[in-house]
């Protein structure tokens, strides 16, 4: 769900955080103050505020100030918005935000080549599509899978949920040989740089009230710690 933020300067937002060095860019950012600034209360508060502004002006653009009589949203759990906040998603995150949108067409490997400032040529793409292809697979096939899901029979939905469950335990060790591979080719700060200046700003992630923040937290731990 893309999801626009009012842009606020994180590091005002941030003290603990404004003495850092490397805190204006986003790419340099260590998993710690990643997950210290994204799982603290008071600033997924401030983020939930920001997207209500945001939307609420938006709202306002669409029926042009016109009377509503629609229902009162209810109040997210949280919004991370890559383009305001794209220091709090994980490199692990925005690999596969990355991979897995080249899987659905081209023009996102043409818009996202486009807009790279690291990454721009046609030698560096073919090369990076290459070594992506096995990641991009797993993911590719999983999507077809679930969409055979809807008119498979019983029998063979079992045989389509265990491949399901077999690319996703695989998961893991094809993205860190992806990634590993791709570093190798660019070097890890210019792609991790291309990550946060070119895939964050167009992703968004809201979760509900519901959502539990301390499974996600281990859940983003485990995939940062040992799939890349």
């Amino acid at each position: 769900m893309r999801v626009l933020n009012a842009a606020v300067p994180f590091v005002l937002l941030c003290p603990a955080f404004a003495q850092q060095p490397t805190a204006a860019q986003p790419w340099k950012w260590t998993l710690e103050q990643r997950l210290a600034v994204r799982f603290d209360p008071h600033y997924r508060a401030e983020r939930i505020a920001e997207a209500d502004v945001q939307n609420r002006m938006m709202e306002a653009r669409i029926r042009n100030h016109a009377p509503t009589t629609a229902t009162p949203r209810r109040a997210p759990g949280d919004v991370i918005n890559g383009r305001d906040h794209p220091e709090l998603l994980l490199p692990t995150e925005l690999f596969e935000y990355f991979v897995r949108n080249l899987t659905w067409s081209d023009e996102f490997r043409r818009a996202y080549q486009q807009q790279a400032t690291e990454i721009r040529s046609d030698v560096d793409w073919k090369a990076l599509l290459e070594r992506v292809e096995p990641f991009a697979a797993n993911l590719r096939e999983e999507r077809k899978l679930l969409d055979d899901l809807d008119h498979a029979t019983r029998p063979d939905r079992d045989v389509v949920n265990r491949r399901i469950v077999q690319l996703r335990s695989e998961r893991c060790s094809v993205k860190k040989a992806a990634l590993r591979s791709v570093r190798a080719l660019l070097g890890k700060e210019r792609f991790n740089r291309f990550l946060y200046e070119t895939i964050a700003p167009s992703e968004s992630i809201t979760y509900d009230t519901t959502h539990s923040f301390d499974e996600l937290r281990a859940s983003l731990v485990a995939v940062e710690v040992n799939c890349q």
